[in-house]
């Protein structure tokens, strides 16, 4: 088997004038943004939603984050440069939607001027449920649902082995990369020699599943450990004849 990547990139919408952040209702707002996006893509495929959440074409999905963070999720890829042609070529249709309004996708880790409390959330049942949760967990939980955006990066593993080596070197190497790549732009007012916003954020959202994985460096850890750890832990909400309900105390274990 050929191993190959997958990568998620989301986007701040907002005015080039003002850096104001676009929100998702309203004329002009990322709703209408999304569907002049989508179509430009003839054989695009809407995902089924309450709303209008993002849609789906054979390289790639365009969804939507809670405050309307626009996100592309490329699907897996078996070399780097085939991920960047087909961003390139989404950005080059992005962009082209965008510029008439004066718009721009920003592609930074924090929004530059904007607190959390002005994004609009998009409306989605899940969100809510998730907002509910990380309020009882600590202090991040708004600031990473609205106000961050992120790349993610998604590596396949051959054998129990090669996870274990992979996810162990994700750990390791994981504090210089952060470091090497820290753009997340400071508020008004911030220390300027604050770093790592986004991982301080996850450091105040949720203990029980932010930080490191217990056990990981272990030279035996397996994937029964991870679905061990997974299964105990109550997940936020769960699905009950297609709507999302609170999950309280229970778990998938």
């Amino acid at each position: 088997m050929i191993p190959r990547l997958g990568v998620e990139m989301e986007h701040f919408i907002i005015d080039r004038v003002s850096q104001r952040a676009v929100p998702y209702s309203g004329e002009k707002g990322v709703k209408e943004i999304l569907y002049r996006l989508m179509a430009r893509y003839p054989d695009a495929q809407i995902l089924p939603d309450d709303d209008f959440f993002g849609f789906a074409v054979p390289d790639f999905t365009v969804t939507l984050e809670p405050a309307a963070q626009l996100e592309i999720s490329i699907a897996p890829m078996v070399s780097i440069r085939q991920i960047t042609d087909v961003y390139r070529s989404f950005l080059q249709q992005l962009d082209s939607v965008l510029a008439p309004f004066g718009y721009a996708a920003l592609s930074v880790g924090c929004h530059p001027t904007a607190s959390v409390a002005e994004l609009e959330q998009i409306p989605k049942k899940r969100y809510d449920l998730m907002i509910a949760h990380f309020q009882k967990t600590g202090t991040g939980g708004m600031e990473m649902m609205r106000g961050s955006a992120s790349l993610q990066v998604s590596i396949d593993y051959s054998s129990q082995d090669d996870f274990r080596r992979k996810l162990q070197a994700a750990y390791y190497y994981g504090p210089v990369l952060k470091l090497l790549c820290d753009n997340a732009p400071l508020q008004p007012g911030e220390n300027p020699y604050t770093y790592l916003r986004r991982t301080d954020i996850w450091r105040r959202t949720d203990p029980a599943r932010c930080g490191i994985l217990p056990g990981v460096f272990s030279e035996s850890y397996s994937f029964g450990d991870y679905a061990d750890f997974l299964g105990h832990m109550p997940p936020i909400f769960l699905k009950k004849e297609g709507q999302a309900e609170p999950a309280g105390s229970r778990t998938v274990a």
